[in-house]
């Protein structure tokens, strides 16, 4: 496989869905959960250290 060819998606599987397509949006979701747990984690974590959190 060539970089300099462009990229065509794979055949469907057996089940008629892409895996490729399948591990990407998979991936894509895991990444977006954790940036999103990050800016809650650091924005709670922020919000401790100007004291407006009693814990």
């Amino acid at each position: 496989m060539t970089t300099s060819a462009p990229i065509k998606p794979s055949p469907p599987a057996a089940g008629g869905v892409n895996p490729l397509y399948v591990v990407f949006r998979v991936f894509a979701f895991v990444v977006l959960i954790s940036m999103l747990a990050t800016m809650i984690y650091s924005g709670w974590v922020a919000l401790e250290n100007w004291g407006a959190i009693r814990v």
